[in-house]
């Protein structure tokens, strides 16, 4: 089957591949052929250059739970001063990512 290849994470093409370059080049990413790209798996964000877990989603350390979110008690949370987002994955499935609390730059 088709694979992808990373050029870059904003313009990624699939290539025939035996094994998974996405997964190989951020992991927990995979090819999604519909758009010749690589994408964070379901109920993974994407966060800065890697694929992070959604809140609620069991863990084992934090850099599993993106920029803002620490992993506690097994579970990514967000981090103290972060706040939830309602966002979809790759696939359309509703999911939540942590990110600034502050809504707005006050000066």
């Amino acid at each position: 089957g088709f694979q992808c290849a990373k050029f870059n994470f904003d313009n990624d093409r699939c290539i025939a591949q035996h094994s998974d370059v996405c997964n190989l080049l951020i992991d927990n990413s995979e090819c999604f052929q519909d758009e010749n790209k690589c994408v964070c798996k379901s109920g993974y964000y994407r966060d800065e250059n890697l694929c992070a877990l959604s809140v609620d989603s069991r863990c084992t350390a934090t850099e599993q739970c993106g920029s803002n979110g620490i992993c506690s008690g097994q579970r990514c949370r967000c981090a103290d001063g972060k706040r939830t987002q309602d966002v979809t994955d790759a696939f359309g499935r509703s999911i939540q990512r942590c990110i600034n609390g502050v809504d707005q730059i006050r000066f």
